[in-house]
């Protein structure tokens, strides 16, 4: 295991280094926890307040009609929750555009009308924050050359997932973005891994040229080390990967010395 040197380089050293002199050629991140700051908000909330959007969607497309139907939110949920049950047997990663469209088809919309409901599935600009490193970090490897790609557990559609990167000024970072909503599989499911691969472009690349940067040790650490890639904890859930991490760091900023020193071992010797 690799220990990162814990004195800060100066910036103006760092910031003016070669790509040739980059440990990587490509580096992937997780999403919340990793960049933007995890809610406080349970996971229930948040949803309700996702369907909350589409019903009132719903009702302004329906018109008079949503009155002589009756369409309660309750009975929108009470169906969408049965659907999703439902689905989720034979698909249990299916995305929320696939049900929500499902949901929809039943009540007398026009493609046109169900897009606009769907679009209405998502969460507030103002409830995403970044850390505060988040931009300066990302921005810098960017400016270096250094190809970034976002691996997410997520069943957003995507259309509702760019709009989120942009309220952050994050939609012109990442040459790959992999939703697990849209492939089929989830971190740290290996497959997910492999599709980024693909996707990137970075079949030849060798696997120790490829950094993943998570902050949870079950499904970023561990799901990127089935593909042979190095890997960094960001300690901002977890205390410790228990050795399973190439690097552990407290904070992005701490992420130079491992993109552009030579690596070292715990003994001070270099890789």
């Amino acid at each position: 295991k690799y220990s990162i040197v814990r004195k800060r380089l100066a910036a103006d050293t760092v910031g003016h280094l070669p790509k040739k002199m980059t440990n990587f050629d490509f580096i992937f991140f997780d999403y919340k926890g990793t960049l933007l700051k995890k809610e406080k908000t349970s996971s229930q909330s948040k949803s309700e307040t996702h369907l909350r959007n589409v019903y009132n969607q719903l009702i302004d497309e329906l018109g008079e009609k949503a009155q002589m139907e009756k369409i309660s939110f309750e009975g929108f949920t009470e169906m969408y929750t049965k659907k999703k049950d439902e689905v989720e047997v034979d698909n249990p990663i299916i995305s929320y555009e696939t049900l929500l469209r499902s949901c929809l088809g039943k009540y007398p919309l026009s493609p046109d009308q169900i897009e606009a409901c769907v679009h209405a599935f998502q969460i507030k600009p103002q409830s995403s924050e970044l850390y505060a490193d988040t931009l300066p970090v990302l921005h810098k490897l960017k400016n270096d050359n250094i190809p970034m790609g976002l691996i997410r557990q997520s069943r957003l559609p995507r259309t509702v997932f760019l709009k989120m990167l942009e309220s952050v000024n994050l939609q012109d970072i990442f040459k790959v973005i992999v939703l697990s909503g849209e492939v089929g599989f989830r971190k740290p499911q290996r497959e997910i891994f492999e599709y980024a691969l693909k996707e990137a472009k970075l079949e030849s690349v060798p696997c120790h040229r490829i950094l993943f940067v998570g902050n949870e040790t079950k499904t970023d650490i561990m799901g990127a080390r089935t593909v042979g890639w190095k890997t960094v904890l960001l300690k901002t859930t977890e205390s410790s990967s228990n050795g399973l991490a190439d690097w552990e760091i407290d904070t992005l900023q701490e992420l130079e010395v491992i993109v552009y020193q030579n690596p070292v071992n715990c003994d001070g010797s270099k890789v």
